[in-house]
């Protein structure tokens, strides 16, 4: 959890190329995540 804190001072570039430094598994999981957090955003206004 200690990375995501890191990550807000880093500059777009240095995130992306650490993202594409991680392993697959770990891509797919932060992938979902952030999917699952757009979801539950938009739900409410799709839904009405």
């Amino acid at each position: 959890m200690k990375e995501t804190i890191y990550w807000v001072d880093e500059s777009p570039r240095i995130v992306k190329r650490r993202f594409q430094d991680m392993p697959k598994m770990k891509k797919i999981i932060l992938a979902v995540m952030l999917f699952s957090t757009v979801i539950s955003f938009t739900a409410p206004f799709l839904l009405t």
